[in-house]
């Protein structure tokens, strides 16, 4: 295997050669009666994937439609059993055919939902709201000043796209509200929210067994500055894969239990 689950699993697929001693005659010719095994063959395994086809077409389908709608440079879907981590549909655009390889661009040829990563902006307010919450640090029915939809803070302005003024906590999430989330965030030190994240499984790879996955990126700085608590709020100065994005959602629908996506679900005799 020279790319993805046949890279990666190899050496269960691959088996194991037979060996034996012959002996030929003048003429090169085997001599039948001389034969001795010294190693029987062993066939390799079959993986079997979690990978559901329905929802893979589903999800094929839908990302089509979004690109035909909005004309990215590239788009992932991501399908996961948020109990147990198994990836049910994974798919990515631009893609290619896998029976001519060798005429598609090498950037084409990778799984982007964990080998890219990018600033997930408000997708990552979950993330930090839970932490909120967990912590104590703030009650669903609390109102939140949004400022009207700009806030300076420590010299830097603020802006929601929407002009806000008292949000519930609640709102703050649904309406994705940078200001909200900003004016809370603060609330938790920078050592708790770091630690809360990594929680998550941001910084870290997954595990999931997909060649060239991606750790993300998180700040490097030690302790986070608050501009960089604030940032990181609504899903700025770090970066993550979409494989990271849904297992972290995974955990909050499960009730907190961080799963590792995986795609075999078995691996059985041929």
């Amino acid at each position: 295997g020279r790319a993805g689950l046949e890279r990666e699993f190899h050496g269960v697929m691959a088996g194991r050669p037979g060996s034996e001693w012959v002996l030929r005659d003048a003429r090169r010719d085997l001599i039948a009666s001389f034969r001795r095994v010294e190693r029987q063959p062993e066939p390799g395994y079959d993986l079997v994937l979690t990978v559901d086809a329905r929802i893979q077409r589903v999800a094929e389908a839908a990302l089509a439609t979004v690109v035909e709608k909005h004309s990215p440079e590239s788009a992932v879907a991501v399908v996961m059993d948020p109990a147990t981590g198994a990836i049910l549909g994974l798919a990515g655009l631009p893609g290619y055919d896998p029976n001519l390889p060798g005429s598609a661009k090498p950037e084409t040829r990778r799984c982007r939902a964990a080998t890219d990563f990018w600033e997930p902006g408000s997708t990552y307010k979950g993330v930090v709201m839970a932490g909120l919450l967990e912590k104590g640090l703030v009650k669903p029915a609390e109102m939140i000043d949004c400022a009207g939809g700009s806030w300076n803070y420590r010299g830097r302005t603020i802006t929601d796209v929407h002009g806000y003024g008292g949000l519930s906590v609640e709102d703050v999430l649904v309406k994705s509200s940078n200001i909200g989330m900003a004016k809370m965030v603060v609330r938790m030190s920078p050592r708790d929210l770091e630690a809360w994240i990594r929680g998550f499984g941001f910084g870290l790879s997954t595990g999931s067994g997909i060649p060239g996955e991606s750790p993300g990126t998180m700040p490097r700085e030690k302790p986070w500055a608050p501009q960089t608590v604030v940032s990181v709020s609504f899903g700025y100065a770090v970066g993550a894969t979409p494989l990271q994005l849904a297992a972290a959602y995974c955990a909050i629908a499960n009730g907190g239990m961080l799963v590792k996506p995986h795609l075999v679900r078995a691996a059985v005799k041929a």
